[in-house]
């Protein structure tokens, strides 16, 4: 609504009242005091945050190797032998895809991304030697 449109009303309402120009003139003073004082308000309907961990590299390594020990000393096997990229001469039966290998490195994914949520499937491929991060995807999957 309008300055002129709310005194056209106001004279409307108070139709009997003779309106001189001096009249209107005040009313619109009025209201432009009015709107100098009176500060805008502004709604906000929905605010996005987004709030990224702090990830210290160095913190998720150790992490890493600390459950690397763990695991190893569960399953009887050595680092070199956890690990996917490692020659063949480290394993014991020559076989890289043993099952006492990948259950031990399925145990590793798994207990390392539950223990730390700031460790990335890229850190774990990382340490693993792996070449893409989709062979922890098949490690971290039930079945």
């Amino acid at each position: 609504m309008t300055k002129k449109e709310f005194v056209n009303e106001l004279k409307s309402y108070f139709h009997e009242f003779d309106w001189r120009p001096f009249d209107e003139n005040k009313i619109l003073n009025m209201l432009d005091r009015f709107q100098a004082k009176v500060e805008p308000i502004y709604i906000l309907k929905k605010v996005y945050l987004e709030a990224k961990p702090v990830v210290n590299l160095k913190e998720n390594q150790t992490v890493i190797d600390a459950v690397a020990d763990e695991i190893c000393k569960e399953h009887g096997i050595t680092i070199q032998e956890l690990k996917a990229n490692s020659p063949l001469g480290c394993y014991e039966d020559g076989k890289k895809g043993c099952l006492k290998y990948v259950s031990a490195r399925r145990d590793m994914c798994r207990r390392v991304m539950a223990t730390d949520d700031t460790i990335t499937k890229i850190e774990l491929k990382k340490w693993f030697g792996y070449r893409c991060h989709s062979s922890i995807y098949h490690l971290l999957n039930k079945y």
